[in-house]
């Protein structure tokens, strides 16, 4: 078998921002995480990572190690020790493969994906609440590796909590975020941080310098301790990065467990507000979602894992909300016609 470890050329790597100049998993710079001291733990891991390669190989064998495992409500160790492979064009993949390890006290995962020898794309998505120590492929002797075919769309950048980030999820495949780029074949960066995404100015700045941001996409309402921190930085943020982006198209969400949300409408109406102004001041690249129409009313409890997070179900639905806009955003930020 010909072997090839990350860092390898060979192996694209998606979901970093700016990775080209950085080549590092890390979803935040050292010196953003050093001017927010939450994210040092957060900023290394990779939801929504991919490792991207075109292969004929029959067999392709993976290996990942991660720097530690551990678990968490509702996250467990399935989750924090598995990957998904998709192979075939984007939009139209299938899952092909499962990188994992049966035994819980390992912190190495192994799969092998079996196909026939047609030259296609192979998607590896790496864990999404671990930190990634490396990363093995192998394909046989007479296998070749190419650039895989690029995506439609690039640079759909989704800023918000652990919903975002894709806790508690089978996979980081079924993320919202992921289910519409592989829809729409749209390249895109998963900014989620668990309870610790709260509208920091020095995110908005990172974000607004992602090289080939084309949509901004930002849900951090469930993240904010109080209806007064939400107020003070939700308007504030997007104007940072409209500063930077004078017509980048920005969507702007509010949460979906609102259940056990007392004040779910106040806050819903703090981050209209920040729509409306835009609006009012002659915006025409914003758009506003209520996330309280992600599911239908009745058995609205199947959508959610524990009555915070959505679950994969849940996550499906999203996207089937979110995804249409999405797609005009990206439409008219690349000046296509319907």
């Amino acid at each position: 078998m010909k072997k090839y470890t990350y860092p390898d050329p060979s192996l694209e790597v998606h979901g970093v921002p700016n990775f080209e100049q950085r080549k590092t998993l890390k979803r935040l710079t050292d010196d953003v995480m050093k001017k927010v001291p939450s994210l040092n733990v957060l900023g290394q891991r990779s939801p929504g990572v991919r490792i991207i390669f075109k292969t004929n190989s029959k067999a392709v064998n993976f290996t990942i190690e991660m720097e530690d495992v551990s678990v968490d409500i509702g996250s467990g160790l399935f989750q924090r020790l598995s990957s998904h492979v998709l192979v075939g064009d984007h939009g139209k993949a299938r899952f092909s493969a499962l990188v994992s390890s049966y035994d819980y006290n390992s912190n190495i995962a192994k799969g092998t994906l079996e196909k026939d020898d047609t030259l296609e794309n192979v998607m590896l998505w790496l864990p999404t609440c671990s930190v990634i120590k490396n990363i093995t492929v192998e394909i046989e002797e007479d296998g070749v590796i190419e650039s895989p075919d690029p995506y439609k769309y690039t640079g759909v950048v989704y800023y918000g909590s652990s919903i975002t980030e894709g806790v508690n999820l089978s996979s980081s495949a079924n993320t919202y975020s992921a289910i519409i780029s592989e829809r729409l074949s749209c390249d895109y960066y998963n900014l989620g941080f668990p309870s610790n995404a709260k509208g920091e100015p020095e995110i908005a700045e990172y974000i607004a310098n992602i090289s080939d941001i084309s949509v901004f996409v930002y849900d951090y309402d469930h993240n904010a301790p109080s209806l007064e921190h939400l107020e003070k930085t939700h308007e504030p943020f997007f104007k940072i990065i409209r500063e930077k982006h004078p017509l980048l198209p920005i969507i702007m969400i509010t949460r979906p467990n609102i259940e056990n949300t007392p004040d779910y409408m106040e806050r819903r109406d703090i981050v209209k507000k920040t729509y409306e102004n835009a609006r009012a001041h002659g915006d025409e690249n914003v758009w506003f979602i209520d996330g309280s129409t992600f599911f239908d009313k009745e058995e609205r409890y199947l959508c959610m894992l524990d009555r915070t997070h959505p679950n994969d179900l849940g996550n499906y639905k999203m996207a089937q909300k979110i995804m249409p806009i999405v797609k005009e955003a990206l439409i008219k930020a690349q000046g296509e016609k319907k």
